[in-house]
């Protein structure tokens, strides 16, 4: 017998089905262990023949068709007739399982001897978590509380003998809430139900297709409102039967009265007679403040007192500080939130009532307040306010230790503390565990959720520029944005975001490119030999052993020159020393730019290898633009013709035009230059175009907007290029680079010299040649006009191994020699991506300078080896490490004849 069943019912899926099918198929649960039960509604586009294709050769796989139903019920019933495993699991044909999801629920059905084992689910394309209050950890035996009624789906592991003995089943055709009354069936059968919150098994897949999103008949959605209920009313009357009737009228009626627009409100208000008969008065005692209030007002048929309500729900809000200090203690990241209960700008409105504190309605406008009964504040403990971690690309989110109630201040402000605690140590938390599983390698972002009171709200946590707290200190983390951290094995820098937000970057690749460029050298820690460099790094949290291997490559540079001449490709050149094998970057005005090009100059004749290309840039073309205002750009041309780069925009207008035009903006500056203006048929869709000359623009970014002159007035927009491969120019010598804004937006920039034009020009291998030890690197894609050179210098580099070492005494970086005894470069390379910081080690007489970015980090004294007893062989190491001798030698002043 299997374990586990998982039925699928498909209709017109399309190509989604195939990423459902691959994450069944990639479950660790062995294939013999599980079946996977596909059953077709009937579909029309094809999705039959794509699944059976997509099954072939999986005899654990299996593929029914049947007429069109009309929705999911009766497909998941004939494949449940058909199951053979222990337990049932219900996919939906466009969602997937996480790999490890099968095995795990099943193993703690064992455990736990359930009849039904909720597991983590997840939602990618949404950002919410459903059912967040119901994965604050495993519960062994939850029974039928709160945190199971949160997350009614079907998308759990059943005891197939139960709903054989039962009878329970979906009911079929084209009904709504299928889920709900097949849970109150199954909820009503059995107390035996565990939650398995320590790893992500179900994912949501949101997208403009799914189904539920689909428009539906209210009268069908009221009658399988109602027929969902039969099972509850079913029970004697007890703490299962209010639990459930709480959560259906709670969760179906009051929250579609609350702050959403739902196109069906006004149908739950005309039929609140005949929906409230299920729901007796003497219940309203149990609900949460507001959904008390809600129902008053709900039992009275006051439209215009839920108009209100909702109104003002839809200001509140959770006010928080910005995060302002974070610290690491063994492992574990320490983040204290602060924050309060506001409505709007204001806080939340707390009255003092007769017993108590009371939501004060007096300014929410109101026609009739409610009785102190129904807005009474009650016991603030069963508020939570919690920090949550959630995986930017996967939608997974974690819950992390340290929530907390709302409290009551003395001014009646409902304020709160969350003193949360991050736990990356191995074994700490299931957080850490998901990483260690290869799975969670990705950037989480911190979210404050609050449950309670009739609320479930959602806020970012903000941060101001991060300080790492030491010692009950708080002091300077070095970058002011980034703390950075080695926890056995796994990187970690929280940091605040762009747009002010607190974030923490658990992104193995590239871990020492990313922690190196935030540490300090600290030199009472560092050794330097001619045969190693031993750095001791300040400013790294360190917990456990870690290690992380890399590169450094010693690099020297050679003058560069971007040059221009009428009627031939740019080139860039530079004449490097020979003997060696290194890849090359070209920097100008100390910035970089790969030239995907290695080049050995040892070979005869000189060798040049193609390196990995990048990503295709984008096309800019943007048929169908969503409008970002009055003026609406449809499509956008961009050309160098000479001196002038040309524009040309057609769009549609709010209204008709008289005229548009073009103009440019600096950034800087603030100085707006007209291009072009031309008339326009009376007509909301026009065309204009403007030709910019660059020679009368001063060095800055200028970014292109578009004008329109209609009967109301003046409009004015950006023009939206979407995306745009960056067209350089070289004019008269001046580098010029036209290119999308990360808002779409179109801007030219007039700032930088050589950097913009040499990356815009993506040059490959192809475009590398060598003359008589001269590189020229061809720059096919740059524009000419006029002439003119522009000076910089190449850089070429050659690799050495290094170590990134961490241990709970602190972190260094090893570098393996032998190192030459002179100024040399180093530039760290982990993982194939540079670090963004540059180090120089300056070797002295007695010491070694270190130092970062150009200035001094380090002075420190070195630690001479003993002399080798033999010289060694005379092979090419032995000639190096006795002209390093030599050379050492000189440098100390000591006599070096011998």
């Amino acid at each position: 017998m299997p374990k586990v069943s998982v039925v699928i019912a498909t209709y017109n899926s399309g190509s989604r089905v195939e990423e459902t099918v691959r994450s069944l198929l990639g479950q660790t649960l062995p294939a013999e262990e599980y079946e996977g039960i596909f059953v077709d509604d009937g579909s029309t586009d094809g999705t039959y023949a794509l699944v059976e294709r997509l099954i072939k050769d999986q005899p654990q796989l299996r593929l029914h068709q049947i007429p069109n139903s009309g929705w999911s019920g009766r497909p998941r019933n004939l494949g449940t007739d058909r199951a053979t495993g222990e337990y049932v699991l219900y996919l939906d044909h466009d969602d997937q399982l996480f790999p490890d999801a099968l095995r795990r629920m099943y193993d703690y059905a064992v455990e736990t001897g359930a009849d039904v084992v909720l597991g983590k689910e997840v939602m990618k394309g949404d950002p919410l978590t459903p059912g967040w209050p119901t994965w604050q950890g495993n519960v062994a035996d939850a029974g039928v509380d709160q945190r199971v009624l949160h997350c009614v789906t079907p998308h759990k592991l059943y005891r197939r003998s139960l709903l054989a003995e039962t009878k329970i089943r979906f009911p079929e055709g084209p009904v709504r809430l299928e889920d709900q009354y097949f849970n109150a069936a199954v909820y009503a059968a059995t107390d035996k139900i565990a939650i398995l919150a320590d790893y992500p098994c179900y994912q949501w897949l949101i997208h403009d297709q799914n189904l539920h999103r689909a428009g539906f008949d209210f009268d069908v959605f009221l009658d399988s409102f109602e027929r969902s209920l039969e099972p509850i009313e079913a029970l004697p009357d007890g703490p299962k039967r209010r639990a459930l009737l709480k959560r259906w009228y709670v969760r179906v009626i009051l929250r579609w009265l609350g702050p959403g627009d739902h196109p069906i409100r006004d149908r739950f208000l005309s039929e609140a007679d005949r929906l409230l008969r299920h729901f007796p008065v003497g219940m309203d005692a149990d609900l949460e403040p507001i959904d008390r209030v809600r129902s008053w007002l709900y039992r009275r048929g006051d439209r215009a007192g839920l108009d209100a309500l909702r109104e003002r729900d839809r200001t509140v809000k959770l006010g928080l500080d910005p995060v302002r200090e974070v610290a690491w203690d063994r492992g574990v990241l320490r983040v204290m939130i602060k924050g309060r209960l506001q409505a709007g700008d204001e806080p939340y409105p707390v009255a003092e009532g007769t017993d108590g504190p009371i939501i004060d309605l007096a300014g929410a406008g109101l026609p009739d307040l409610p009785p102190e009964s129904a807005t009474r504040l009650g016991d603030l403990a069963a508020t939570v306010v919690d920090l949550g971690l959630r995986g930017r690309n996967s939608g997974v989110e974690w819950p992390m230790p340290g929530g907390t109630p709302l409290r009551l201040d003395a001014e009646r402000r409902l304020t709160f503390t969350v003193a949360a605690r991050i736990e990356l140590g191995p074994g700490g938390s299931p957080l850490r565990g998901w990483l260690d599983g290869g799975e969670g390698d990705e950037i989480f972002d911190a979210r404050l959720h609050l449950t309670g009171l009739g609320y479930e709200r959602i806020d970012p946590v903000r941060a101001d520029p991060l300080r790492q707290a030491q010692d009950g200190a708080s002091t300077g983390s070095g970058h002011g944005f980034e703390v950075p951290a080695l926890i056995a094995g796994l990187p970690a820098v929280p940091y605040r975001t762009n747009d002010g937000r607190l974030a923490v970057d658990l992104t193995r690749l590239g871990e020492a490119r990313r922690i190196l460029p935030l540490t300090r050298i600290d030199p009472a820690a560092s050794r330097v030999r001619p045969d190693r460099v031993r750095l001791g790094l300040t400013g790294l949290h360190t917990y456990g052993d870690t290690e992380l291997t890399g590169t450094v490559g010693y690099e020297s540079s050679a003058p560069a020159a971007l040059v221009a001449e009428p009627d031939r490709p740019a080139e860039l050149r530079f004449r490097p020393e020979p003997g060696d094998t290194f890849a090359v970057h070209a920097r100008f005005q100390d910035r970089q730019t790969p030239l995907r090009a290695e080049l050995d100059l040892a070979a005869e004749p000189p060798v040049v290898r193609p390196l990995p290309e990048p990503a295709a840039a984008k096309s800019h073309a943007v048929p169908g633009a969503k409008p970002t205002g009055t003026l609406r750009t449809d499509d956008v041309r961009v050309t160098w013709a000479g001196r002038t780069f040309v524009v040309t925009v057609t769009g549609t207008a709010s209204e008709p035009l008289d005229s548009a035009s073009i103009s440019v903006r600096g950034r800087a500056s603030g100085i707006e230059v007209p291009v072009h203006r031309q008339a326009q048929d009376p007509d909301s869709r026009f065309e204009v175009t403007g030709r910019v000359d660059v020679a009368g623009l001063e060095d800055d970014i200028w970014d292109v907007r578009l004008d329109g002159h209609g009967a109301s007035g003046k409009h004015r927009d950006p023009v939206r290029i979407g995306s745009l491969t960056e067209l350089p120019a070289l004019v008269d010598g001046r580098a010029a680079v036209a290119y999308a804004t990360q808002d779409g937006g179109l801007a030219l920039d007039l700032t930088e010299t050589a950097r913009t034009v040499v990356g815009a020009a993506r040059p490959g291998a192809e475009d590398v040649t060598t003359d008589a030890g001269e590189v020229v690197v061809a720059l096919a894609r740059v524009q000419i006009a006029g002439s003119g050179r522009l000076s910089g210098r190449a850089v070429t580099e050659s690799q050495r191994p290094a170590r990134l070492v961490a241990t709970d005494a602190g972190a260094e970086l090893v570098v393996d020699g032998p190192v030459r005894a002179d100024r040399r470069d180093l530039m760290f390379a982990f993982t194939g991506h540079r670090s963004s910081r540059r180090m120089t080690v300056d070797f002295g007489a007695d010491t070694a300078t270190v130092a970062i970015g150009g200035e001094t980090a380090a002075t420190v004294p070195l630690a001479l080896p003993a002399p080798d007893p033999e010289p060694g062989p005379e092979g090419v190491g032995g000639r190096f490490r006795r002209g390093l001798r030599k050379v050492w030698n000189r440098r100390r002043g000591v006599d070096d004849s011998s």
